[in-house]
């Protein structure tokens, strides 16, 4: 685990997207992009790859937000550590409830916490192991080139050919 968390803080410093550059936590903001994740693309998925493909997105923003966040990485990793022999029957509405809970004012790490040992668990129970899918998201979203836009609160790729042609796809069929 310490090495997709230490790519993605590489990630976020490269793209002025870290904590200590003066980024910050915008509770909505991370909150939109789970239900973008989860409400759209993980319910409309038309295969199991799709939905990988959803779940590790859901990853990458949940533990971007919790870098943000006092102790949310630390709090992220206990819980992983005790989510490793347990089992998990994924539903996207719990994913969509617990944020829709944390977007009531109630513990955001927890609930940030509980997602991304969701996602985890969820891509687990696809019978995909995390790791390599990660490891196909971060070569995915490593290969972007793009700017904060600050009207979405989201990191954006450029959508030009030149920077399409850079583009790496996810396989997580391997």
């Amino acid at each position: 685990m310490k090495w997709i968390l230490d790519r993605l803080e590489l990630w976020r410093k490269e793209r002025g997207l870290d904590i200590t550059q003066g980024f910050e936590f915008n509770l909505d903001t991370q909150c939109s992009f789970v239900f973008e994740e989860i409400g759209v693309e993980y319910l409309r998925a038309k295969n199991e790859y799709e939905k990988v493909d959803a779940l590790c997105d859901t990853f990458v923003y949940q533990i971007n937000g919790l870098s943000l966040l006092y102790r949310g990485i630390e709090n992220f990793l206990s819980a992983y550590e005790q989510s490793k022999n347990k089992k998990y029957n994924l539903k996207a509405s719990d994913i969509l409830i617990n944020t829709s809970v944390c977007l009531s004012g109630d513990d955001k790490v927890e609930s940030f916490v509980v997602n991304s040992v969701a996602c985890i668990k969820g891509i687990e129970s696809m019978g995909y192991d995390f790791n390599k899918c990660m490891e196909e998201t971060l070569k995915e979203i490593e290969s972007r080139k793009g700017a904060f836009n600050p009207d979405t609160g989201k990191w954006e790729k450029f959508k030009d050919e030149e920077s399409q042609k850079l583009w790496y796809k996810a396989n997580y069929e391997s």
